[in-house]
């Protein structure tokens, strides 16, 4: 049994950057508002100051603002038109109605009670006086109340408003009214509106009602019809009031047996439209409920794939629940709270597939690396993500996932495996049992047995001390990634002709030498492998065929990519040739090798490789000077044939969560076509030292060139 044991002495390696340079392209995306909160705190928007008790400029920032969204006002009529400014509410005039005269259309409001609610949902936003909370939204005008303030709308006339607004679109009811002095825990609902309401929140409407102004414990009967009726809670809020000072409104009911529904907003002093076309300043839970429909509609139009119940939940879901609002039994779930209801609960996530409620991947564990011109086409750009709770729609810059990086990994590591194989004097093939191991970078044994050998290997280029052991003149492309790993290898001889099997398998300890770190992952690093080889040998020259099979690369052509980037099982098939030719004696050595590699990626994320094929071409000549002085030179050249790459980012969603993407792709050339140049001296002075050094080159995509110098001292024991 042979052995041999070296301990590393010395190691420099110096890289330098001698040109970088890169291009990219654009892209386009949807999705919050240029604005910032701070400028839509405006003197309007201020002038109600429950705008921002509930952080609405925050909604406003995310696009939330109502637009294309109906809500439905079941009140007094509505006089839209402010007389300082000519601006309106705007108002669906076909489908609106008058149950007091039983007139089709949109009807005046004698009382003002109605102007006022629908100002706190839709008052236009002009610079002028006060604005709505949803100040894009359209109201459908539903007059149920005469100039009195008299409801005179009987079952079949609520029954027939709740239809007429499920049938123009409007999925969101405000109804500013309760019955006075009546508890819901005292009364049993049998209206027969109620089988009509239970139709519209089965077609996902949402009813808003005010908790009442008799300052109980309980809502009054319409708020709280869910605690009587199964069915309705899912599309049903009560709402209860609050005064500039945040704590209960001393009229207001509480939320009591409706807590599960119940939500606080502001209602005192709000100041809104009146019905003279001026402006007017009321109080009541009549005011607090429109603020929270308005909130709805705004909602709905950032959150488009949202449903209008989904919209609801979130609503209940994010409000304030600190301080005095832990009290559910008067504030239900809390103070609405728009800031929080506009940013995402549960996480954030990256869609993958065509709709929101497809697969998605971890936004945080989402990232992926791109040579430097392809990166900069992609950075800046917005990339659409959903959260956790409810998919709801978000976007970060794409500067947050992106990342550039050198072509291939470390320089240094590169160079250092180079510099540390054997050298051509010191022999490759042992008869019998030979093991070697050199501190911090391998060990391999190899046993050799009449025309049977194996070898295992681990280490730094572990696959190439296996294909010296086995006699091989050349190591396959894909088998030879020059990375930390285990390998194994099995060679015999058949009719012959040498027939070798090699795999090998990444080694996750982490190896490092001073600063440079053997763990690096170049393209070809974080994989497993397994190559033919079939080498037939004469006298002077050898030649021969190999086949390969690779899978699971960490970085493909230079791209590394996880989460919802990850190029999944990502696998590579290669044939080439070799021909090796020994010359004066066997002090000189030339060899040719070729591959051809064919790549791919699982379709299944934000990245692919697409019919990625590249040629793989490599010369080496060693020369022994004399027993211990040996010259080499070696270049290296991968040429790709075809194929790109292609990455999508989503950009925008619709109401049905519909997602778009934007694509970015890049011939494969852009990515693999690279050259590399090492020559290297090396001098042993005896059985035990050795010294090697020599300078690499490298040409890779986007105009990327390195330098490395180095050199190896080695002490052997």
């Amino acid at each position: 049994m042979k052995n041999s044991m070296s301990l590393k002495i010395f190691y420099l390696i110096i890289a330098l950057l001698l040109n970088a340079c890169a291009g990219g392209g654009g892209g386009s995306s949807g999705g919050s508002s240029s604005l910032t909160p701070e400028q839509f705190r405006t003197a309007e928007y201020n002038a109600q100051y429950g705008l921002a008790m509930v952080n609405a400029a925050n909604l406003y920032a995310k696009n939330g603002n109502g637009t294309n969204i109906k809500v439905a006002v079941f009140d007094s009529g509505v006089n839209p038109i402010e007389a300082k400014t000519g601006s309106s509410i705007k108002i669906d005039t076909a489908n609106s109605y008058d149950y007091v005269t039983n007139t089709a259309g949109s009807s005046a409001d004698p009382n003002g009670h109605g102007t006022h609610v629908a100002g706190i949902i839709g008052a236009p936003k002009n610079d002028s006086g006060m604005h709505g909370i949803a100040y894009e939204a359209t109201v459908l005008n539903m007059r149920m109340y005469t100039a009195s303030g008299v409801n005179i709308g009987s079952s079949a006339a609520t029954s027939d408003a709740i239809n007429r607004s499920l049938a123009a679109g409007a999925m969101i009811i405000n109804n500013s009214s309760g019955v006075a002095n009546t508890p819901i825990t005292s009364w049993t609902w049998t209206s027969s509106e109620v089988s009509t309401y239970k139709n519209f929140v089965a077609n996902g409407g949402v009813v808003v009602y005010a908790a009442g102004n008799d300052g109980q414990s309980q809502v009054s009967v319409q708020a709280g019809i869910p605690y009587r009726v199964a069915g309705l809670e899912a599309g049903w809020l009560a709402v209860m009031a609050v005064g500039k000072d945040g704590n209960r409104a001393s009229y207001s009911n509480a939320c009591g047996v409706a807590k599960g529904w119940c939500l606080a907003a502001p209602g005192s002093e709000i100041y809104s439209m009146s019905n003279t076309g001026g402006y007017a300043t009321m109080s009541g839970t009549s005011m607090a409920a429109p603020m929270v429909s308005g909130a709805l509609a705004s909602l709905k139009s950032a959150f488009p794939n949202l449903s209008y119940q989904q919209v609801r939940d979130r609503l209940l879901a994010t409000a304030n629940k600190t301080g005095v609002y832990a009290n559910s039994d008067i504030y239900g779930q809390g103070l609405m709270d728009l800031n929080a209801a506009t940013n995402p609960v549960g996480g954030l996530a990256i869609t993958t597939s065509s709709s929101a409620t497809g697969s998605v991947a971890s936004a945080t564990n989402s990232r992926i690396t791109l040579p430097a011109g392809l990166a900069s086409a992609i950075r800046g750009q917005k990339i659409l993500v959903v959260d956790g709770y409810q998919r709801a729609p978000f976007f970060m810059s794409s500067n947050n996932l992106v990342s550039s990086a050198p072509f291939r990994g470390d320089l240094g590591m590169q160079h250092l495996n180079d510099l540390s194989v054997p050298l051509p004097t010191e022999g490759a093939q042992t008869k019998g049992v030979k093991y070697s191991y050199t501190r911090d970078m391998n060990a391999a044994l190899s046993v050799s047995h009449k025309s049977h050998q194996l070898s295992f290997s681990s280490g730094t280029k572990s696959e190439g001390a296996i294909g010296r052991s086995l006699g091989l003149a050349h190591i396959p492309h894909l088998s030879n990634s020059g990375t930390n790993s285990h390998g194994a290898g099995y060679a015999t001889s058949l009719y012959g002709v040498k027939v070798a099997a090699i795999s090998s398998i990444p080694n996750s300890h982490q190896l490092s030498i001073g600063n440079v770190n053997l763990s690096d992952r170049s393209s070809m690093g974080n994989r497993s492998s397994h190559s033919m080889v079939a080498q037939k040998d004469h006298e002077t020259f050898s030649y021969g065929g190999t086949f390969s099979m690779a899978k699971n690369f960490s970085q493909p052509a230079g791209v590394m990519g996880s989460g919802a980037f990850s190029l999944g099982s990502s696998g590579a098939t290669s044939k080439g040739g070799f021909f090796s030719h020994r010359l004066f004696d066997g002090n000189t050595s030339i060899l040719y090798a070729g591959e051809v590699t064919s790549m791919s990626s699982a379709n299944n994320g934000l990245t692919s490789l697409g019919n990625a094929k590249y040629s793989s071409l490599k010369a080496t000549v060693s020369h022994a000077l004399s027993e211990f002085t040996n010259l080499s030179f070696s270049a290296n050249h991968q040429q790709a044939i075809g194929g790109q790459m292609n990455v999508r980012l989503p950009t925008s969603i619709d109401e049905n969560g519909n997602i778009s993407y934007q694509n970015y792709s890049t011939g494969f050339n852009n990515l693999i076509n690279s050259s590399r140049l090492n020559f290297d001296i090396a001098h042993q002075f005896d059985k035990a030292s050795r010294i090697r050094s020599g300078v690499i080159y490298q040409q890779m995509p986007y105009g990327q060139r390195n330098l490395g110098i180095g050199a190896f001292f080695e002490q052997r024991l």
